[in-house]
This record gives C-alpha cells, sequence and structure tokens, in this order.
C-alpha cells in the first residue's frame, strides 16, 4: 500500500452564547504499519515539533489498538487495547 495524505480542519463548535473560535487543523498519514493522526499545535515530548502523533492506530498481533501520547511534558505513551469494543461482545447478541 501507498502511503496516504489527508489534511483536515474540524470547526471549533464554541461554548453556548459565545462565537466559534478558529478551527483546529492537522492531517492523517495512513500507510501498512498504521494510521497516524497529527493536529497543529500539538505534539509529542520524545519528537521534533510538527512531527509527532498524537494518535497512532494499529492492529498488531490480531488486536485493534490505540496509542496516545496524552501530555507534552512527560515521556508516557498509552496503549489502549480495543478488544472489549468488539461488536460479538454486545449483551444482546446483536452485531
Amino acid at each position: 500500500m501507498n502511503e496516504v495524505n489527508v489534511i483536515f480542519a474540524l470547526d471549533n463548535g464554541g461554548m453556548k452564547g459565545k462565537r466559534p473560535g478558529d478551527p483546529l487543523s492537522g492531517r492523517i498519514e495512513i500507510c501498512d504499519a498504521g494510521i497516524s493522526i497529527y493536529f497543529d499545535g500539538y505534539g509529542v515530548k520524545t519528537m521534533q515539533p510538527d512531527c509527532g502523533s498524537l494518535l497512532f492506530i494499529e492492529f498488531y498481533q490480531g488486536e485493534l489498538r490505540f496509542i496516545m501520547s496524552p501530555d507534552i511534558t512527560e515521556e508516557r505513551i498509552d496503549i489502549y487495547v480495543m478488544e472489549g469494543a468488539r461488536e460479538r461482545l454486545r449483551e444482546d447478541g446483536t452485531e
């Protein structure tokens, strides 16, 4: 698969009674290894500015995983395994 890049902007809906603010722009990179999501003005402590993906989504050893770096002041990486979100696990048995 060739790498795919998508540039986006998310509208800031504003708070009730206040005017919307500037949109948040970023980019999505899709490649064989997974999906990286970048947001302008946000980063990862261990990466150069504008190079750190806040969210990486991968399918690793049969598991869908979300890998996040939620705090630029820490080197912490959070990995969320999404197995509990499988449709087959619904209590009512529907998919």
